[in-house]
């Protein structure tokens, strides 16, 4: 079993949550799905100030739009968590009001039809026909069709992925970026985290196959792996898609979708921005009023939203994209950036970097790391800190990715 080493509060938060949901053994769906609703009821917080929001219905499918006093004309359009088999717009009324507010965007709220009684792919054409009626109807909105995020979490991070690549494949305009909060994304059981965190608090593994055992309606098989509108992540092909911030939890069996994802975006030069928020389990959003590194992970959340709703296309801020960094061919220098306890680091190959006081300061180190790790010939020494945090010096030629971190 893995050591889950999590905040005070965090376990509090936890504790209370499972108390709270707790339905009897062999309870129905519906009964599920009410004391998930209780739960998300228990945990949420008032409306922000000057903020209204209005119950709509986009293509027959019920939304809510949430406007916050002041709005910089993008859009975010959320699909919520749940294993696409409970949550509705009241289980996360108070996570969209919020990221609305402090993105300063309109947002719209999905109320998808659910699994068992609609499985797969109704989810998926209720999110995909909600996101072409707000692009076909934002000027009576308000909003800048150029400028609508595609976001949720968990299978909403799903939805949002998937509906993003259909839009693509359609050739259609689709979102100007994503916003993905610990999403399941593949159908690879093999993944660290599947296995390392098959026991994680908040989600196991066997958790994660049942939902999508009713998802489907039926055990996943092989043929399931090629339909991205199932698994985006394993989509054969990714160029094209627009800026995508992921935020994973270090304690969750879909971390590794995260990182397996964000590797294979950057190798097709899509500007990608993903964090491993260190000591958190899965559906930490519901507990950013009660625990310090929820609501840390909160903000970052927002300051994306901000970032990639305010040009439509946002700041790429993990990747290079062809013809940045002085005209470099930056496609097989990726970096991630990564929080500990003692601040902020880049993960550049298979150790971190020095530590930073924030996530720009990283950002901008690596940036310049990977810079000099592509100007770097075969036999020039570059310094590089291993896992133990011991610098060293090597040649920087050899392989086909850095292993190394330059110092920042």
């Amino acid at each position: 079993m893995t050591n889950y080493q999590l905040d005070r509060a965090m376990l509090d938060w936890l504790a209370e949550g499972e108390r709270i949901a707790a339905t009897p053994e062999g309870a129905s769906f519906d009964e599920i799905r009410e004391g998930y609703r209780r739960a998300c009821r228990h945990f949420a917080a008032p409306h922000p100030a000057g903020l209204s929001s209005e119950d709509w219905a986009f293509a027959g499918v019920p939304c809510r739009i949430y406007r916050p006093a002041r709005s910089s004309g993008a859009c975010i359009v959320w699909f919520h968590g749940g294993g696409w088999v409970v949550g509705d717009l009241e289980t996360h009324d108070s996570v969209v009001a919020d990221l609305a507010d402090g993105a300063g965007c309109v947002a719209v709220a999905v109320e998808y039809r659910l699994a068992p009684e609609h499985p797969f792919p109704a989810a998926f054409d209720d999110a995909l026909a909600v996101f072409r009626a707000v692009r076909d109807e934002a000027s009576g909105l308000g909003i800048d069709r150029e400028r609508i995020l595609l976001a949720g979490d968990s299978a909403g991070g799903n939805l949002a992925a998937a509906v993003t690549q259909a839009l693509r494949d359609a050739g259609e305009p689709g979102p100007a970026g994503q916003l993905l909060v610990y999403p399941a994304l593949s159908s690879d059981q093999t993944l660290p985290s599947r296995i390392e965190m098959h026991d994680a608090p908040g989600l196991t593994t066997v958790d994660m196959l049942h939902y999508l055992e009713t998802y489907l309606g039926r055990t996943a098989d092989e043929s399931d792996r090629d339909d991205p509108r199932l698994f985006p992540g394993d989509a054969p092909a990714l160029p094209g898609l627009p800026p995508v911030f992921m935020t994973a939890a270090e304690y969750d069996p879909l971390a590794s979708d995260v990182s397996a994802f964000a590797g294979r975006l950057r190798s097709a030069r899509v500007p990608v921005d993903a964090v491993v928020e260190a000591g958190l389990p899965h559906a930490w959003l519901r507990a950013r009023h009660h625990a310090a590194p929820a609501a840390a992970a909160f903000e970052r959340l927002v300051t994306a939203a901000r970032r990639l709703g305010a040009a439509g296309t946002g700041e790429t801020g993990s990747t290079f994209s062809a013809g940045q960094a002085g005209g470099l061919d930056m496609a097989d220098i990726t970096y991630e950036i990564v929080q500990h306890d003692h601040g902020w680091a880049y993960k550049l190959g298979d150790s971190f970097s020095e530590t930073y006081n924030t996530h720009d300061e990283a950002r901008r180190a690596a940036e310049d790391a990977a810079v000099r790790q592509e100007q770097a010939g075969d036999d020039e020494v570059i310094e590089y800190q291993d896992a133990d945090g011991k610098w060293h010096q090597e040649k920087a030629g050899g392989g086909d990715r850095p292993t190394t971190h330059v110092k920042g």
